[in-house]
């Protein structure tokens, strides 16, 4: 358990981040580069921004390397490669009680997340395009790149995907587009606590000032890029994430 401002309280929370240890090609062909170090950096990013204790969990096929919190090793990461192994955040057997909260690891925390935990429902995502319409294997309903949910609420869902795992997965884009097809009425959170990292660094000053000014919680970066890391470079988005 992590110990924040210095004191326990009576609850704790849960936060989970899934690092699958290999290449991985997303839609656009550009590996994802993903390593311990991203794990580190979210969890220090969550921890400037808990006003009470968490437990900081990582589903990981990395056994080797040492991670922050408790690790947690994936079942199938042969079969379940790169985002869908996601999927296995829905199993039976994860070790934690109650509600998880999920984040990528190119996740931005400049808020404080109590808004997050304060939202009700067994699955909550933020909203997509939200048209419910399917393209091909994409499906615009949700962004899954922070979910919040109650663990073991969805086992079900995790075993009828792994009865044919292969075939779904060429159904589907992503993990995001599968609960897109298959849970279509979760409860979504507010898209304004929600950014594009992109949207930021694009705009500049405007950018940083619509930070300050609305209600944004997280930002999202792209793994391809590695802009995600190098903002913690920007004296800028430091004193952000620190506010």
């Amino acid at each position: 358990m992590v110990r924040t401002n210095g004191k326990r309280m009576k609850r704790s929370k849960n936060i989970i981040c899934v690092f699958w240890k290999g290449t991985f090609l997303g839609v656009d062909d550009e590996p994802r580069d993903y390593g311990p170090q991203d794990v580190e950096r979210l969890f220090q990013n969550v921890s400037n921004h808990m006003d009470c204790d968490f437990d900081f969990w990582v589903l990981t096929n990395d056994l080797q390397s040492k991670f922050p919190g408790t690790v947690i090793p994936l079942l199938h990461p042969d079969l379940l490669q790169g985002w869908w192994a996601k999927m296995e955040l829905f199993r039976s057997d994860l070790p934690i009680n109650g509600k998880v909260l999920y984040l990528d690891l190119d996740s931005l925390i400049v808020r404080s997340l109590k808004p997050i935990f304060d939202c009700t429902g067994d699955m909550v995502l933020f909203p997509g395009r939200m048209s419910g319409k399917r393209v091909n294997k994409v499906v615009e309903r949700y962004q899954s790149s922070m979910i919040y949910f109650e663990v073991g609420a969805f086992v079900r869902l995790y075993t009828m995907f792994m009865m044919n795992a292969e075939y779904y997965k060429k159904q589907y884009q992503s993990e995001q587009d599968l609960l897109g097809g298959w849970l279509p009425n979760q409860p979504v959170f507010p898209g304004e606590w929600l950014m594009k990292l992109s949207r930021v660094t694009r705009s500049g000053q405007p950018g940083i000032n619509e930070i300050y000014k609305g209600k944004t919680i997280v930002l999202t970066g792209r793994p391809t890029n590695g802009l995600f890391r190098k903002t913690l470079q920007e004296e800028w988005l430091y004193q952000m994430m620190m506010h």
